[in-house]
């Protein structure tokens, strides 16, 4: 997520360089017109490093299995350094999905924590009070 932070950070900053050199005049369609790209680029980016993500934990996720598979078919004399490499493999694919999952956890947790405790009612309630 740093370098996708970093990628946007970088967008930002030119973007903010050239609107603030724009015409005063026009300051307000300029300013729907960068919130506009602003909103376009992140979802870009969002998804050209989940996209990324996905493939690494395909990736380790294979790897794994090949490491398994290996170790499964190997001779009982022979499966020292294979349990090894399958021990490696694995603790990578863990690694790769969490990685992936870890915002989505994270926003769920602080959800979980907010509202776990509120009962039904008090959603209800909000959507007769409005």
């Amino acid at each position: 997520m740093q370098d996708a932070a970093r990628e946007l950070s970088v967008f930002l900053q030119a973007r903010i360089t050239s609107f603030l050199q724009g015409d005063p005049n026009t300051v307000v369609s300029r300013w729907d017109d960068l919130k506009e790209e602003i909103r376009l680029k992140s979802w870009v980016i969002y998804r050209e490093h989940r996209r990324n993500r996905q493939a690494a934990a395909r990736t380790a996720d294979d790897a794994a299995r090949a490491a398994r598979t290996a170790l499964v078919m190997a001779p009982p004399a022979s499966s020292a350094p294979l349990i090894t490499a399958w021990s490696q493999a694995s603790d990578a694919a863990r690694e790769a999905w969490t990685t992936l999952t870890l915002s989505t956890l994270r926003a769920a947790s602080i959800l979980d924590h907010l509202f776990s405790n509120t009962s039904s009612y008090y959603f209800h309630s909000l959507a007769r009070t409005e």
